[in-house]
């Protein structure tokens, strides 16, 4: 936890910080070992922007914000600058610790997506070849488990942080997690049809259904 005296003094829990640093080391590696020899992720980086880009102004924002964003942000926490002691929550150590099992937590979740959704990963919304609609493993009750494990991990880290700007960072996101499941579902009626329509009826978008509670509204 980080703390303030009234000498200005700045005491950084470093426990806190190693661990935040070393959960998102853990999550970009179980993210890329399943996609590493996807033929969409060995597409140069131009081309990768050129196709987000195309996705649209409010996704590009998300892919910005997420990737430069959490960089800069985490730079500045890691360094602890006195400056920016503003930014700092004052948490609890029982909610930091509870930030710690949530992301935790996230990593082998977001490694079975990836196992399960093998080559048809992509960064951007489109469909693969021969591409067939997957509803085992996570994506027996939630249509977007790939999306849900992020989040899981992203609110697990603000917690562990205990920093305010990485939350604004998320909101800010928000919009562009919701354009795009927007946009993949509609890309996959249109590929699938009555299919993928039942898999709505059954499934949720980020949490399972739960109930006669439709799962358009969740």
């Amino acid at each position: 936890m980080v703390s303030f005296g009234c000498d200005g003094l700045v005491e950084h829990d470093l426990l806190f910080s190693i661990a935040w640093l070393l959960l998102w080391v853990m999550f970009i590696i179980v993210r890329v070992i399943p996609s590493r020899n996807v033929p969409t992720v060995r597409r140069s980086r131009k081309e990768r922007f050129r196709a987000l880009k195309q996705e649209g102004l409010c996704v590009f924002f998300m892919i910005f914000l997420a990737t430069y964003g959490n960089v800069i942000v985490g730079a500045l926490y890691l360094l602890n600058p006195p400056w920016a002691s503003w930014s700092y929550l004052s948490l609890s150590s029982e909610l930091r610790i509870a930030g710690l099992i949530l992301s935790i937590a996230s990593l082998p979740y977001a490694y079975w997506v990836g196992q399960t959704l093998a080559n048809y990963y992509s960064f951007t919304v489109e469909i693969q070849k021969g591409h067939k609609l997957i509803t085992t493993g996570p994506y027996k009750r939630v249509r977007h488990p790939l999306y849900a494990a992020t989040l899981l991990f992203l609110i697990g880290q603000i917690l562990v942080s205990d920093n305010w700007v990485f939350l604004a960072i998320l909101l800010a996101m928000v919009p562009g997690f919701y354009v795009r499941i927007k946009r993949e579902e509609q890309m996959m009626i249109e590929e699938f049809g009555d299919e993928y329509r039942d898999y709505i009826k059954q499934t949720g978008r980020l949490l399972p259904r739960l109930g006669s509670r439709k799962a358009d509204s969740q």
